[in-house]
C-alpha cells in the first residue's frame, strides 16, 4: 500500500477526538518512501532552518549546506548582504562549495574553472568557444547565473530558505510566532557556539518528543525540580507548535548570569517558551537566551541535528564566562539525555504490535496536532 493510501485509510482516526485518535502508521517512521514524499510536500514546500547568521561573519564568507538533500551556498556579498543559491555549476551540475570559507570573492567550479560573483553572476567560463576561447556565439552568460534560493533571517541570526519558491513570505508564515514573541528583542542575542550531532531516529519523531511534557520526570528529572511538568502549558500558533513553562531558570547564579532581554513585561520574567517550528527547528527561548536545535532528515531513521547557543549581550567577566560553558554543557546533556529514548522509540516503529498508538486528551494534544500537521500536508 502507497504512503498516500497508508495516510488516507487512517486520516479518520488521527482526526478524531483525541480520547479515540490514532497515530500515525509505522511505515511514516521507517519507510523511504515516507521520507521522499515529506521533502518534496512538506520540506521543499516550507521555510526550513538552515544556519546561523554567524556562519558568515564577512564578506566574502561561503557556506554550503544541505537543505532537506539539496546542497545550497550561503554567501556574503561584498555589501554585506547574505544570500543563497542552489551550490551547482550550470555547466556540467559540479557542487561548487564543498566547505566552508572566509574571503573568496568568487565561487570556483573545480571541473572547468566556471567562476561566479557573490551575487550568483557567471563572470568567467574559460575555454567554453574552444582553447584559448571564453565565449562561444549565442551564448549567453545572464542565462547561466547561479539559481537563487530564497533567503530570510529571524530570531536574532537564524537563517530560513523555501526551495520551491511558493511558501508565503517568511513574515507572513511566521507572523503567529513573531507576534508571540514581540517583546523579545532578538537583536540584543550574541551567537556564541554550533555544534553538530545525529540521532538515531525519525525527524519526526524528535519534534515529538520534543514538545512532550509527561517524558520530563523520567528523561529529564534535573529539570523537573524547578519547571514541573505541572508549570507547563501548550502552544498552538501554526506553523509553531510546542509547550512553555512559568518556572524556566533554575535558582542556580550561573542561570541568571547573563541579563535578561530589555523591557521584558514581569510575567516573561522567569517563563520560557519551546517551539517546534515546523518543520525543521526546535527552539528554546528563555528570558535570557536562545537555544535551537536544526532537524535535517538523512534518513528515515536518522536525523541530523545543528545546536546553536545564543546568549543576550551581558559585560563580559570570569562569571559570565563560566555561565555561559554551564548553559553550554546544561543544554547539550539535556539533549543527550533524549538519544537513548528516541532510538527506543523508533526501534518500536518495528513492530507489529503498535499500530499508532494512542493519545492523552490532557497530556498529548502537543505531539497529536504535529502528527495531523504531516498527514494534513502530506495529503494535500
Amino acid at each position: 500500500m502507497s504512503i498516500e493510501a497508508l495516510l488516507a485509510s487512517g486520516h479518520a482516526a488521527l482526526c478524531a477526538e483525541p480520547a479515540n485518535a490514532v497515530g500515525l502508521p509505522n511505515a511514516l517512521y521507517t519507510d523511504p518512501a515516507a521520507l521522499a514524499l515529506e521533502r518534496a510536500r512538506i520540506f521543499h514546500a516550507s521555510w526550513l532552518a538552515i544556519g546561523h547568521a554567524a556562519d558568515l561573519p564577512q564578506p566574502g564568507g561561503q557556506f554550503p549546506v544541505l537543505a532537506a538533500g539539496v546542497p545550497i551556498v550561503l554567501v556574503r556579498g561584498r555589501d554585506g548582504v547574505l544570500r543563497a543559491f542552489h551550490n551547482v555549476c550550470g555547466h556540467r551540475g559540479v557542487k561548487l562549495v564543498d566547505a566552508p570559507c572566509q574571503g573568496k570573492p568568487t565561487l570556483l567550479c573545480p571541473y572547468h574553472g566556471w567562476a561566479y560573483d557573490l551575487t550568483g553572476a557567471l563572470r568567467a567560463t574559460p575555454d567554453f568557444g574552444g582553447y584559448g576561447e571564453r565565449t562561444a556565439p549565442g551564448f549567453d552568460p545572464k542565462s547561466q547565473s547561479l539559481r537563487p534560493v530564497r533567503l530570510a533571517e529571524a530570531f536574532g541570526g537564524l537563517l530560513f530558505v523555501n526551495l520551491s519558491g511558493t511558501a508565503p513570505a517568511f513574515a507572513g508564515w511566521a507572523a503567529p510566532l513573531l507576534d508571540r514573541w514581540r517583546a523579545y528583542d532578538f537583536a540584543k542575542l550574541r551567537h556564541a557556539r554550533t555544534e553538530t550531532c545525529t540521532v538515531d531516529a525519525n525527524w519526526k519523531l524528535a519534534a515529538e518528543n520534543f514538545c512532550d511534557t509527561l517524558h520530563l520526570d523520567w528523561v529529564h528529572p534535573q529539570v523537573a525540580g524547578y519547571s514541573k511538568p505541572a508549570d507547563h502549558f501548550d502552544i498552538f500558533a501554526a506553523p509553531a507548535y510546542g509547550t512553555g513553562s512559568y518556572n524556566v531558570l533554575s535558582p542556580d547564579p550561573r542561570a541568571h548570569a547573563f541579563v535578561p532581554f530589555p523591557n521584558l513585561p514581569p510575567e516573561l520574567a522567569n517563563r520560557g517558551e519551546f517551539i517546534f517550528l515546523y518543520p525543521s527547528i526546535l527552539i528554546f527561548l528563555l528570558p535570557n537566551q536562545l537555544f535551537s536545535i536544526i532537524l535535517d532528515p538523512l534518513a528515515p531513521d536518522r536525523t541530523a541535528e545543528r545546536l546553536d547557543f545564543a546568549f543576550t549581550a551581558t559585560p563580559e567577566s570570569a562569571s559570565v564566562a563560566a555561565a555561559r560553558t554551564w548553559w553550554i554543557d546544561g543544554w547539550r546533556h539535556l539533549n543527550q539525555q533524549d538519544f537513548g529514548v528516541l532510538r527506543r522509540l523508533q526501534e518500536g516503529r518495528a513492530s507489529p504490535a503498535f499500530a499508532g498508538g494512542c493519545f492523552s486528551a490532557k497530556m498529548d494534544l502537543v505531539p497529536l496536532e504535529v502528527q495531523r500537521r504531516v498527514a494534513q500536508d502530506l495529503l494535500a
